[in-house]
């Protein structure tokens, strides 16, 4: 049932008949129920898969930077958060599919989109298998 706390015009939550309607972020959105499907699991679609399941594990250790660092302001989609755009912008750039399995590019990945305050103190270095960066943020102007 769906809860309509601005009026039978207003925006809702919940499920009536095939429409869900949510809000993310600030934003109220409506999607339609998922119709019903089976599953073929084809080669197709597990390597579909498995690429979504790799960089997705690898960008959620990233969310709080991502999360700070693509603007969606610019985005078509109202509905869209900086994570999803990180998704699909990495998902079609950043991955190889190999004999072996899925591979990240890491020269390939992005992790900022849009305009960002600038950087300060800005350092990387390299720590066995991992690259740890540190910055301050610049006041624009």
């Amino acid at each position: 049932m769906a809860k309509i706390p601005y009026g039978i015009l207003g925006p809702f939550i919940g499920k009536v008949g095939p429409v869900i309607g949510y809000i993310r972020g600030e934003t109220w959105c409506v999607r339609s129920v998922p119709m019903h499907y089976r599953d073929a699991r084809t080669e197709a679609q597990m390597i579909n898969r498995s690429k979504m399941a790799r960089l997705m594990g690898f960008l959620c250790s990233m969310k709080p930077v991502i999360r700070s660092s693509f603007d969606v302001r610019n985005s078509d989609n109202p509905c869209r958060t900086e994570f999803n755009m990180a998704f699909a912008e990495n998902f079609h750039t950043a991955l190889r599919t190999t004999a072996r399995g899925t591979e990240i590019l890491y020269n390939k990945v992005r992790v900022a989109d849009g305009l960002l305050p600038g950087l300060a103190g800005a350092e990387a270095y390299r720590d066995g298998n991992a690259v740890h960066v540190c910055w301050s943020v610049a006041p624009f102007g």
